[in-house]
């Protein structure tokens, strides 16, 4: 092989093996996958909880198919459908509590968002009533 070919094959290489290994050594872009949190698409402290009571709910309709279709007998249907409908219950009353929270939450901060406007409102009036005072003399 020649000197020129050698040099061609080693840039070809050289070339490959960067395109190959660059994503390997480059730093990872920092970025936020996660939505702002006031979006509805952010997730909650009850995604965790709804999850739950839906397969719930998911495992009680199965419960009650395999009861219709003779695979469960009627005593263990029973028991096993109450235990699972007093999990169901106690997690949406979590879930409804969680949100209640929540709600309380966002107005407290409604509430005192207003409440900062309204006073920065009363302070821009009552600087304006001064200068128009102090312009009249």
């Amino acid at each position: 092989m020649s000197l020129s070919g050698l040099a061609v094959l080693l840039a070809v290489a050289l070339g490959t093996l960067t395109f190959v290994a660059w994503p390997l050594i480059s730093q990872p872009v920092a970025r936020d996958d996660q939505p702002p949190r006031n979006s509805p698409d952010a997730p909650q402290p009850w995604d965790a909880l709804q999850t739950s009571y839906e397969q719930a709910v998911g495992t009680v309709r199965d419960l009650d198919f395999d009861f219709q279709t003779g695979k469960l007998a009627a005593e263990a249907h029973r028991q096993q459908r109450a235990a699972l409908m007093v999990t169901a219950a106690d997690l949406l009353r979590q879930i409804d509590q969680l949100k209640a929270e929540a709600a309380e939450k966002a107005i407290s901060e409604r509430r005192q968002q207003r409440a900062t406007i309204q006073q920065q409102a009363e302070v821009a009036i009552s600087a304006e009533r001064q200068r128009a005072r102090t312009s009249k003399r």
